[in-house]
This record gives structure tokens, sequence and C-alpha cells, in this order.
């Protein structure tokens, strides 16, 4: 093997089968980081979606649970039952908490 002062020589088509290979490799990168790119902003984005839908149905199960709840305490707060004082005027008043409560 004769050294002209440059380095050795490669032959032309390990020369090309390299930069081949690279470019190869290059694009291959690229594409794998443009796809984990997009998959994670797709990820995310579903995701996002799915907690609001979520959280919209919990909130309207929650008001459809507790509305009928609240109306009914609502009610009572304004019978006649809170003011009263003796337990004969309680009992009276037994079937209108039987009421709300049923």
């Amino acid at each position: 093997m004769s050294f002209s002062g440059r380095g050795p020589r490669l032959s032309l088509h390990i020369t090309i089968n390299a930069l081949f290979m690279g470019l190869v490799v290059s694009l291959g990168a690229l594409l794998s980081v443009q796809s984990y790119s997009r998959s994670s902003d797709i990820i995310l984005s579903s995701a996002v979606r799915l907690y609001q839908q979520i959280s919209a149905e919990i909130r309207l199960d929650f008001k459809a649970t507790y509305s009928p709840v609240a109306k009914a305490l609502e009610l009572l707060a304004l019978s006649p039952v809170v003011d009263v004082q003796d337990g004969a005027a309680r009992v009276r008043n037994l079937p209108l908490l039987v009421a709300a409560l049923g």
C-alpha cells in the first residue's frame, strides 16, 4: 500500500455506499423524530378531549344526583318543622319529613 501524503484512498463504491448509508440513517432519524412529535400531539389532544368529556359527564351526573336532594332540603328549610319546639308538633310533621326523604 502506498500513501501519497493525503491519507489512504477509498474506492468510489465504498464512498458512495457510506454516503448513501449516512443519508438513509439521517432520513430515518428525521422521520422517527417527526413521527414521535406528531404522535405525542395526537395523544395529548385526545387526552384533553377525553378529560373534557369525562368532566362534563361527571358534572351532569353530580347535578342529576344531588339537585333533588338540595331542592328537598330547601323546601324543608322553608317548612314549619324548623320552628317547632315541642315533640308533639314534630310528630305531627313527621309525614312531611317522611315524604321529603322518600
